[in-house]
């Protein structure tokens, strides 16, 4: 038996510290990008929740005030004599206490009233002549366009916001001032308040802050200026304008965020460095070094092994969803549909399948290009998922302009009715399209088949039903929803 040559002693402690020092150098190499990465990914995730928190924040405080203007609206319209008698009697305190008393119960938070001339001058000034140099810029601004953009306007009782709507006809058109507290606005962003960030609402024309999660400005102590410092404004992350008023939403994350984290990376890997040269100096000076390389080696393995496997999963799961609108794909309701189909005969439920195809669509494209047809598939998606997403239901991007809907269990009066809304939420979405024949808008036809009313062996047959009912309410000229039933069978048959 040959034995092994076996190098001496000096000679292998030599190539033993060699190999720890060049593995300490490509191992704190590897340490100072690797901590990089985590600061910069720490700083990408702080930049993702706050682009989402300020746009969100924004489209909630965008309903808010919308939903203000249209309840005022309907107030005035519900209370007009007793607005009549006002204007008539101005000096009559028992209607005006009146009229504040059914205010503060219709608006939680409600603080005054005021009405006006369509020519700015006052006709009831619930401030007795304290009324605000803005509230009556912002008056004369409305007078002048008809156009208001919000804003909070300083008073010594109360910091809050107006909405203005005009009532009456010809020259007895007035303009009532409603005002309210900054507290509802207030509340929506400290809900929204990301940890270690700060939102706030700031006027974009001068950066000066109007509302916190506190409240108005006025609720900020130790502070002279209320507007942005240079270091607020250097720290903001993202910022997201408001539609109909002066105001931004801008995240200000806190002061040490970014440099506590940093220090406290490079703190850990400056340990994770020493540790290792620890244990490269002892491993060098040991006899099992390659041993301890090998479980090491597999221990990287693993991980990769476990990264790998998360990859593939992640890739599965994109290869269910569509790229362009986060919908389900064909692919993936093509593996579930049987399934859900089989699922529903088993539990003795109904299911619900309809199919959905933009009307002129093609128009649509040819007229604005493919990336504004994107843009129209994506806002569409966007309505679908917010008024279909219940556990029972599944919406998927079906190909181009189809989308199907697959409801489980749901009542089917109830799943028309909901159709019959989606299809009006979507043409008040006012997506214009000129090229459409049945509305300056973008509408759907919708084809409904379910269980309920027809008789299936397989989930293709109630796809086959859908679409067929599809094919009716195109024929019958679009923008509508059309159910399958057996008696439909004829009608089908006759456009044929």
């Amino acid at each position: 038996m040959i034995e092994p040559k076996i190098k001496p002693f000096r000679s292998l402690q030599t190539t033993t510290i060699t190999f720890g020092i060049v593995v300490t150098l490509i191992f704190g190499f590897w340490l100072v990008m690797a901590s990089n990465d985590r600061v910069n990914n720490f700083v990408k995730y702080h930049q993702i929740i706050s682009k989402n928190a300020t746009r969100n924040i924004s489209q909630e405080i965008e309903r808010l005030l919308l939903q203000k203007r249209q309840l005022v609206q309907s107030f005035v319209e519900d209370n007009r004599a007793i607005f009549d008698d006002i204007t008539a009697q101005p000096e009559n305190e028992e209607l005006f206490d009146r009229l504040n008393l059914k205010l503060g119960r219709y608006f939680s938070d409600y603080f005054s009233s005021n009405i006006a001339t369509t020519g700015g001058e006052l006709v009831v000034d619930d401030f007795e002549g304290d009324i605000g140099e803005l509230c009556l810029t912002d008056l004369k601004q409305y007078v002048r366009s008809g156009y208001q953009q919000v804003r909070i306007h300083p008073n010594q009782k109360i910091y809050h916001y107006d909405i203005l709507v005009e009532f009456g006809e010809g020259m007895a058109r007035k303009i009532i001032i409603i005002t309210f507290s900054a507290d509802e606005i207030a509340g929506l962003l400290k809900a929204s308040n990301p940890e270690n960030h700060n939102l706030l609402i700031v006027d974009r024309v001068n950066n000066l802050i109007e509302i916190t999660r506190d409240g108005s400005r006025i609720m900020l102590k130790n502070r002279l200026d209320y507007r942005l410092s240079e270091d607020e404004e250097a720290r903001v992350i993202s910022s997201a304008s408001i539609q109909g008023s002066y105001w931004n939403v801008i995240d200000i994350h806190d002061e040490n965020l970014f440099s506590d984290f940093q220090n406290k990376t490079l703190r850990q890997g400056l340990i994770v460095y020493l540790f290792f040269i620890l244990m490269a100096a002892l491993m060098s000076f040991s006899l099992h070094a390659g041993v301890r390389r090998q479980n090491k080696l597999e221990q990287g393995l693993l991980e990769n092994n476990r990264e790998i496997s998360a990859l593939n999963t992640e890739l599965e799961k994109l290869s269910l969803t569509d790229s362009l609108t986060g919908l389900y794909n064909r692919r993936h309701f093509e593996a579930n549909a049987g399934v859900e189909f089989c699922k529903t005969v088993r539990l003795g439920v109904d299911l619900n399948l309809a199919i959905i195809d933009i009307d002129y669509f093609k128009q649509y494209n040819d007229r604005f290009g493919h990336q504004a047809g994107d843009e129209c598939l994506v806002r569409i998606a966007d309505i679908l998922k917010n008024n279909f997403r219940r556990s029972s239901e599944a919406v998927t991007r079906y190909g181009g302009e189809e989308f199907i809907i697959l409801n489980q269990g749901d009542d089917y009066t109830n799943f028309l009715k909901r159709l019959e809304q989606l299809s009006a939420i979507i043409e008040e979405s006012r997506i214009e399209n000129p090229g459409s024949k049945v509305s300056d808008y973008i509408t759907i036809s919708t084809g409904v088949g379910s269980t309920v009313n027809i008789y299936c062996e397989s989930v293709e047959e109630l796809i086959s039903a859908a679409d067929r009912a599809l094919y009716l309410a195109k024929g019958e000229g679009r923008n509508r929803v059309m159910e399958f039933k057996e008696s439909n069978v004829n009608r089908f048959r006759a456009n044929n």
